[in-house]
């Protein structure tokens, strides 16, 4: 799984496709659903360039739906709402908006049954998302709120520092830089009292690339 991941990263998709068909093959022969539950909600899959090709985002859509299709006759609800929260975002990244709404509409009523409180604000955060590429800001603010709210309550800050920066992007698509710095540097606070080191090297990326400082390039 973790060799598929950095096959599509270096966009390597025929190798990519390999190794998942090779960690799927290796999960049904053993007949343990953790296993197959690993192989088909594991993270590989999501990593497309933005520009990758049609076929790309088929293929991945592909192998998402048979995620969902094994997720609803175990009866796990929990890995239903992920499969479409994947679904949306894969049909948002291709601009496939509609479709991406309506998937993301099913994750967010779906999350709603279940206890997993970091699906529920993945579910939000991706309806956001849609919002903010609809350029809906009011809505995308106030579900991303909705979201950074239900990461305070739980403690997420991994997700708290993911709402910050969608903020960010928000107030960026409102030329409003100085409160799009201000979230970045929340974010960064958040981070560094926590030590969460992917976080902070999110961060220092995100505010170089919104001051064109080269210090935070640095310190990533």
């Amino acid at each position: 799984g973790k060799l598929a991941k950095y096959y599509y990263i270096y966009q390597l998709d025929r190798q990519g496709d390999s190794v998942l068909q090779q960690q799927l093959k290796i999960a049904e022969l053993s007949q343990n659903k953790n296993l197959f539950v690993t192989a088909l909600f594991g993270k590989a899959v999501m990593n497309i360039s933005a520009w990758a090709r049609k076929e790309r985002y088929d293929k991945a859509l592909q192998f998402v739906n048979k995620g969902l299709d094994y997720a609803k006759s175990i009866g796990r609800e929990d890995y239903v709402t992920l499969s479409y929260i994947r679904i949306a975002a894969l049909y948002r990244r291709r601009g496939d908006l509609e479709k991406a709404f309506y998937n993301a509409n099913i994750a967010f009523t779906s999350s709603q049954n279940i206890e997993d409180d970091s699906i529920k604000i993945t579910a939000a955060i991706e309806l956001g998302d849609i919002y903010q590429a609809k350029g809906e800001s009011l809505l995308a603010f106030k579900t991303y709120t909705s979201a950074f709210d239900k990461a305070v309550e739980t403690e997420n800050i991994i997700l708290q520092s993911e709402v910050y920066h969608r903020f960010a992007e928000l107030y960026l698509s409102l030329n409003n830089d100085p409160t799009a710095k201000e979230n970045l540097l929340k974010s960064l606070e958040l981070n560094t009292k926590y030590k969460n080191s992917e976080g902070l090297i999110k961060d220092y990326i995100d505010l170089a690339r919104l001051t064109s400082e080269k210090d935070y390039i640095q310190m990533a």
